[in-house]
């Protein structure tokens, strides 16, 4: 995908800008009533403007989109896409500056290092790494900031606990951020039947300075993704390490370590200095003797194999009425893998574009791994208009016989479809906008497709279509005002 960036007041091209991609985080939509986008998360993917203030980025895949851009002496800023797509334009505006200290808490010590950067005007927190600047030795830093009163900075250190702070109102007025001090403990996790553990969980227990007495733990949470710890220059060549942060107490600590499929292993104990640090530690965690696996392969409408990718849409649900604990797909060696399953009945849905869905029921015992073939079939189409009220667009969801579907966008005209995966009072779906233009959807299973509008502002009885593969049929809707 390709676009500019220009200066909003000028119009003028900007040189040198960072340019990160993002996508959608899907798994973290939980808003039931609404059909508010999902959270985004950077792809790792960048690039930089040329002297015309244009950039080239490679999407992972076909769909939804957000490009960040950030340069010295402009806010930070944020404009939405359908990949591919050619003239995205971001216009950035200048802001203010804003020098900025950073001390420890309790000390008063400077914080080299620190890592500080506006917060987005959505509230979520985007590809800091390249538009955050960095303290000196002083512990000082200036920064752009927005004239935005309601206006926030990230500020953040390895050997600290991330901070969010308001930016002063008046101009020239300093800020100084004061960061509480965290021990963090690199954990290189491995298995035993040298798998890669995923969705890994962890918690810290603490014991007091002499290492004795009941220890008190934190809440179990997602352990942070980590390249390698600073206290050993190495990664793993199996296996992943995860960085915990907690509190640096001046006592013990024994890290408590689970993965999806894995059972809870516990590492041996080790100081933590009141003053922070880090440690590295180690844990082989074997599989849990209750739990099951499933590998889906998946094979076209001719019987060829498929090698599934990241950009492959799974979703499981219990065919026998137990209750199904979310979890998500990993790709490995050209499957899907799911982990950590309960004993029990399962249909398992795999969606991707221009194909129609594979579809497979399969019975997951505990212990060793289930293997299940899932065929794609043909596509089938779904051509949605809003014929009233004009000049208004709606957010809509499909259902086929029932249950929410994925969907890919064929065709839009408007290009504002944007298909999102959030919660419709209480049940994860694919919404995505629909106007007097009208969309086609694609990648729809045979059966019976619902449409139906969500937007709070709107009412609308649901149109229904009878969908067919290799066919497209076309509903209309009519709403009013609430």
């Amino acid at each position: 995908m390709r676009g500019t960036i220009v200066d909003a007041a000028t119009g003028a091209a900007l040189v040198d800008v960072a340019v990160a991609l993002e996508v959608p985080a899907v798994e973290d939509a939980e808003k039931p009533d609404s059909t508010e986008a999902s959270p985004w998360i950077p792809t790792g993917r960048s690039a930089t403007t040329d002297a015309a203030g244009s950039f080239t980025l490679v999407a992972p895949t076909s769909g939804r989109v957000r490009v960040v851009a950030g340069s010295d002496g402009y806010v930070a800023d944020a404009a939405e896409a359908v990949a591919p797509t050619e003239g995205l334009k971001l216009a950035l505006r200048a802001g203010r500056p804003l020098e900025v200290e950073v001390v420890r808490e309790g000390t008063g010590a400077p914080v080299a290092g620190a890592s500080v950067a506006e917060r987005p005007r959505d509230g979520l927190e985007f590809s800091v790494d390249i538009l955050a600047r960095r303290t000196d030795d002083a512990g000082r830093v200036r920064v752009v900031v927005s004239r935005d009163r309601r206006a926030q900075l990230v500020v953040t250190h390895p050997s600290s606990f991330p901070l969010t702070v308001a930016v002063p109102a008046a101009d020239g007025e300093p800020l100084r951020v004061a960061l509480r001090a965290a021990f963090r403990a690199y954990v290189d996790v491995t298995t035993s039947d040298g798998r890669t553990p995923r969705g890994l969980t962890g918690w810290a227990t603490l014991y007091g300075a002499e290492g004795t007495g009941p220890g008190r733990g934190d809440a179990p949470r997602p352990l942070e993704p980590a390249r390698a710890g600073p206290v050993e220059d190495r990664a793993l060549s199996r296996g992943a390490t995860a960085l915990l942060r907690f509190e640096a107490h001046g006592g013990a600590a024994a890290l408590n370590v689970a993965a999806r499929g894995y059972a809870l292993r516990a590492t041996e104990r080790f100081e933590v200095p009141r003053e922070g640090g880090a440690a590295r530690v180690a844990v082989v965690l074997d599989r849990d003797p209750g739990a099951g696996s499933l590998a889906v392969a998946l094979v076209d409408a001719s019987g060829i194999r498929v090698v599934a990718d990241e950009a492959f849409a799974a979703q499981l649900r219990r065919t026998d009425g137990g209750v199904l604990v979310p979890t998500e797909a990993a790709v490995e060696s050209g499957a899907l893998v799911f982990d950590g399953l309960a004993p029990g009945r399962y249909r398992v849905t795999v969606a991707a574009r221009d194909r129609g869905p594979a579809v497979a029921d399969v019975e997951v015992a505990a212990g060793p791994e289930t293997r299940v073939e899932a065929r794609f079939v043909e596509e089938a189409r779904l051509r949605v208009r809003l014929a009233e009220p004009p000049q208004r667009k709606a957010n809509v969801r499909v259902t086929v016989d029932g249950f929410p579907v994925w969907v890919s966008v064929v065709d839009d005209p408007a290009g504002r479809a944007r298909p999102t995966q959030v919660s419709v009072s209480g049940v994860m779906s694919w919404v995505f906008l629909v106007g007097g233009e009208g969309v086609t959807l694609g990648a729809l299973p045979p059966g019976r497709a619902t449409v139906e509008v969500v937007s709070p502002d709107l009412v609308a009885s649901p149109a229904t279509a009878d969908l067919a593969p290799g066919r497209t049929e076309s509903v209309e809707l009519k709403a009013r005002l609430r």
